[in-house]
């Protein structure tokens, strides 16, 4: 469900966008920009249309006037913007209406009512996210009294942004764990280990918080390396996030993260 989900989120993104657009299209000049050639020389002007007691259409000179040709040029660019995305919007919501999860649930979700014992059977020569997230099991030994952060579901992490980045996964229905033993030979673990939905490949991700602290930074630099020495890098299967140097969390960065690697 969460292709259906991330459609409405894009549709939202789009309402919201065009909303920006109208209240911008208030601050800028009435009239639009009409563009006249001759002898190879471009002239600017600005065209009023017939309106209430203006009989006649009206054009303006504006060669001389950057601020107001340039402030068309941007009106121009509004009422595009306005009319392709609100084309945009109509087809969302089109798609919306019409889409048919393709998750082993939503699909066999009749047959299951039907035969629910035969319901781990959609799994089979597959990983049940279940049995998996088992397998992932959280190694609780580790300084849990830093452990201060509470998620929704009672589970604790150690800092806003790994309660963020598991709040977010969880909310995209990926499957993952906290602080799970990546591999044997690691000296460390992970904050999280997340099965990517569309092919299952393991993905790690590390959340660095207090990027201002020298000797927590350079712990972090040893800890790559480690990680690099079992396959386990940035460019393949390892997502790195840091809190920004005032102590902030860029939703907007996590979130893109997520969309450019595990959706």
């Amino acid at each position: 469900m969460f292709y259906k989900n991330e459609i409405t989120r894009i549709g939202n993104l789009i309402k919201d966008r065009i909303t920006d657009l109208h209240e911008e299209l208030e601050t800028l000049p009435d009239g639009e920009l009409f563009v006249y050639t001759r002898d190879s020389v471009a002239h600017y002007y600005k065209r009023l249309p017939k309106t209430g007691n203006r009989k006649k259409e009206r054009r303006i000179g504006i060669k001389k006037d950057k601020e107001t040709l340039m402030s068309l040029v941007r009106k121009k660019y509004v009422l595009s913007a306005i009319n392709a995305l609100t084309r945009d919007a109509e087809l969302l919501g089109q798609v919306s209406e019409i889409f048919i999860p393709a998750d082993e649930n939503s699909v066999m979700k009749d047959f299951f009512e039907k035969y629910p014992e035969l319901s781990e059977g959609v799994y089979y020569c597959k990983d049940n996210p279940e049995k998996w997230e088992d397998v992932y099991a959280i190694d609780s030994t580790y300084h849990p009294e830093s452990l201060k952060s509470t998620a929704s579901d009672g589970s604790h992490r150690r800092s806003v942004g790994e309660l963020l980045i598991g709040a977010k996964l969880k909310h995209y229905k990926i499957p993952y764990r906290y602080e799970a033993m990546a591999h044997p030979d690691l000296p460390y673990i992970p904050d999280f280990t997340i099965k990517r939905p569309h092919d299952g490949k393991l993905i790690f991700w590390e959340h660095f918080g207090m990027v201002n602290d020298n000797d927590y930074m350079e712990g972090n630099r040893r800890k790559l390396m480690e990680y690099e020495s079992v396959g386990i890098v940035p460019w393949e299967n390892l997502i790195i996030t840091y809190n920004q140097s005032d102590g902030g969390i860029n939703e907007k960065l996590i979130d893109a993260m997520i969309h450019g690697w595990l959706l």
